[in-house]
């Protein structure tokens, strides 16, 4: 019988990870510094007014995984892998054997997993998000379990979609955050993204005025 994850140690996992004060977020805001160098326009405006979009800002390649690997782990001063348990059983994910892989309208997250009945092995989530054509905002949509070795989806594939999820969350508001600021002076937020073959697209916006952090 399939046996649930303890969903608090999920949940406290996910809430030690600082939004402000990780890894993540000094390589994006590192990257966008780099690409406003090279490319003056690939960098939205620091100021849109309340409710509106900026230009979307392109990830792809080597950054794009580094990010993604540096959203998932547990540790913000270091590199290390994430422990998930079950009771007595726990299962191992490897940010350094993990990836994520952009396709049209398609996100695979291949996480690196280890456990003592498989062994290292690969569980990819598929995310199902909009394309340059088809905006869905941030909806994403994903199959009923993920994709690898029978006992461990069986076992862990929610907690595994959950986990690959906020690595993908992390790693958009990261973007944003250092992508500009609002009439506040607030970081921007992503209001959509999309994927095409190789890349991922994030599309900052200012906050509504029903939201922002100042009035």
């Amino acid at each position: 019988m399939r046996s649930p994850l303890v969903r608090p140690q999920l949940e406290r996992l996910l809430a030690e990870r600082s939004e402000l004060q990780t890894r993540l977020d000094e390589r994006c805001k590192a990257l966008l510094e780099r690409l406003r160098k090279q490319c003056p326009d690939a960098v939205p405006p620091p100021t849109p007014k309340p409710g509106t979009l900026a230009e979307p800002v392109v990830i792809a390649g080597d950054d794009l995984e580094s990010l993604f690997r540096a959203a998932l782990e547990p540790d913000p001063g270091g590199e290390g892998p994430v422990v998930l348990g079950d009771g007595d059983s726990e299962l191992v994910v490897e940010p350094r054997r993990s990836r994520i892989v952009p396709r049209d309208g398609l996100l695979l997250a291949v996480l690196g997993v280890d456990c003592d009945q498989t062994g290292p092995a690969e569980v990819t989530v598929p995310f199902g998000i909009g394309t340059e054509d088809a905006y869905a905002g941030m909806i994403a949509t994903t199959e009923h379990r993920p994709r690898g070795p029978e006992v461990v989806v069986e076992r862990w594939g929610e907690a595994l979609v959950a986990l690959a999820w906020e690595a993908l969350l992390r790693v958009l508001a990261g973007l944003t955050r250092h992508a500009g600021t609002d009439l506040d002076r607030a970081p921007l937020i992503p209001a959509a993204v999309t994927a095409a073959r190789g890349s991922i697209s994030v599309v900052p916006q200012a906050r509504h005025d029903a939201d922002r952090l100042a009035t």
